[in-house]
């Protein structure tokens, strides 16, 4: 790997998920298509990457809303711990949503 050119995502495609895609069985079309001048076009290639891109995308979908939702078991764990309210403060609150009425 280039450390010039490395960032956190192209380590996560490149060592990671490409590998899990292809292990499954990858996507590989192969085509090309000559035009004037000896020139090609790799139509192939591009479909391929279009396909490994909507496998990628939908792959970091699931693992992202996996991490939320372990996030998210957390805070309500969090927020089942706050103590109930005393017969002060539900008091205090009744009398704050008078005086909010009263303006």
């Amino acid at each position: 790997m280039n450390l010039k050119n490395s960032s956190c995502v192209t380590a996560l495609t490149d060592d990671f998920i490409n590998p899990l895609i292809n292990g499954i069985g990858g996507a590989e079309v192969g085509g090309t298509l000559k035009i004037y001048g000896g020139q090609v076009i790799k139509y192939g290639d591009f479909i391929t990457a279009i396909i490994n891109f909507l496998i990628m995308a939908l792959v970091l979908f699931f693992i992202l809303k996996g991490f939320n939702k372990l996030a998210s078991l957390g805070k309500k764990e969090a927020e089942e711990a706050v103590a109930p309210k005393t017969d002060e403060a539900i008091l205090l609150e009744e009398i704050r949503d008078l005086l909010k009425k009263r303006k």
